[in-house]
This record gives structure tokens, C-alpha cells and sequence, in this order.
């Protein structure tokens, strides 16, 4: 459960500004830090030259997923991208403002909540990247890239609603039909992940599921 103070820390605006390699100021920036699945993030952007004949060629933004699973001393990690967008030949002169929609999925099978106990955590962050092209320098004829990241928290709640809080993975995991995550992984991975058995058979009573079915070789006599 969020406290009063991150709460209120999620409903703030977050910004990322910067002057890169002083040729380029840039910011980017979205109206809240907390969003719910389906919604549609507002992300405003700003870069102002500060060098003549700079060209943007590219502009991407991905949302990732970082999930990190975590039993005893064992710890795995995986990165996915969960959507993008790109836009190319962009006009670009003297300040280039730009504020466009990114579209949070809308199923839980695409997307999961942030999530944190002693077993899983899971983190989500904007990823910007913009690609330029500096023809005004002969001698620097590569491209140029700027990279800037957001992080964002994603709830079942709107951060518009009170009480917002993040659910704990065990409580969104039995609501959804898990079958539909397993295209998200790869089975070599997934076949290396401990049982559920096993996960709570490590969490002291009386956290652990007590309401298990019996192993079937209990009853075989």
C-alpha cells in the first residue's frame, strides 16, 4: 500500500531535462507518475538546437517491463519491451515541441501492475530516444543520440482515485488467468521458475497457503 507521501508523490508531474553534449536542451515530461492499464499517458516534449543544421531522424518511446523474481539467493531478471512508438522525418528548427498520447495496453496478459514483496518486484519506465543527424559538422558524420528514461508506476487504480495503492503480486496473480502470461516468457525460463508449492512452502505460517490440495502420493499407500 502506497503511504500518504507517495501518494501524493505519484499524482506529481515528473520531468527529465538535460543539455546534451551542448548541442541539443531537452526535456520530457508527463502530467503524473501513476497510471492504470488502458490509459493514455500525455508525454510532452521539448528540444531546443543549440547548434545550426542539427536534423532529428528519429524519435522512439518504449515502455519496459523489468521483472525481477527472487527466492533464497537466487535472483533472475527479465527485460521486455511492452509497446513503442517512433516517429520519423521530423521538422525541426528552431524549438521542437511535441506532446503526443502513448497508449498503455489494456489486458493484464500484456502488461502486468508494479509489484513488490520479498519474492517479485516489477517496475515499469519510459525510454525515450532521439536520433539526429549533425550535417553541419564534416567531420562528425555519424549519427547522434539522446537517451532519457521516466519511470512510471502502473496500478489497478487511477491516480485520480483515493487510497490509491499497489496490489501485492500474489492478490492481481489469482484475479488473472496465468495461462495467458505464459506467452510473455520463454519456456526454457519458465521451466527453471520454483512451484508455487515451493514458493510458499518457503513463507512462514501463516502467510503460506495452507489451503493447498494434498500431493497425490501422500494418499498412496
Amino acid at each position: 500500500c502506497l503511504s500518504s507521501c507517495e501518494e501524493l508523490d505519484s499524482m506529481q508531474s515528473i520531468i527529465v531535462a538535460n543539455t546534451w553534449t551542448d548541442k541539443i536542451d531537452y526535456e520530457f515530461a508527463t502530467d503524473s507518475k501513476a497510471f492504470t492499464l488502458g490509459d493514455r499517458i500525455p508525454i510532452h516534449m521539448t528540444l531546443i538546437p543549440l547548434e545550426k543544421k542539427l536534423s532529428i531522424v528519429q524519435f522512439n518511446c518504449k515502455l519496459m517491463e523489468h521483472i525481477t523474481y527472487q527466492i533464497g539467493t537466487q535472483v533472475k531478471e527479465e527485460n521486455r519491451i511492452v509497446r513503442q512508438y517512433h516517429d520519423m522525418k521530423i521538422d525541426f528548427n528552431q524549438i521542437w515541441n511535441k506532446t503526443f498520447e502513448f497508449i498503455l495496453p489494456d489486458t493484464i496478459s500484456s502488461c502486468h501492475y508494479d509489484s513488490q514483496n520479498e519474492i517479485i518486484k516489477i517496475q515499469h519506465k519510459l525510454k525515450f530516444s532521439v536520433i539526429f543527424n549533425n550535417s553541419g559538422d564534416e567531420k562528425d558524420k555519424n549519427n547522434l543520440e539522446i537517451k532519457a528514461t521516466l519511470p512510471i508506476i502502473i496500478t489497478p487504480f487511477s491516480s485520480n482515485n483515493d487510497g490509491m495503492m499497489l496490489p501485492a503480486y500474489r492478490e492481481h496473480y489469482l484475479d488473472q488467468p496465468y495461462v495467458e502470461d505464459l506467452s510473455l516468457f520463454d519456456e526454457s525460463k519458465l521451466n527453471s521458475l520454483p512451484s508455487y508449492r515451493s514458493i510458499t512452502s518457503s513463507i512462514p505460517a501463516p502467510l503460506a497457503d495452507s489451503s493447498l490440495p494434498p500431493i497425490y502420493n501422500d494418499y498412496v499407500i
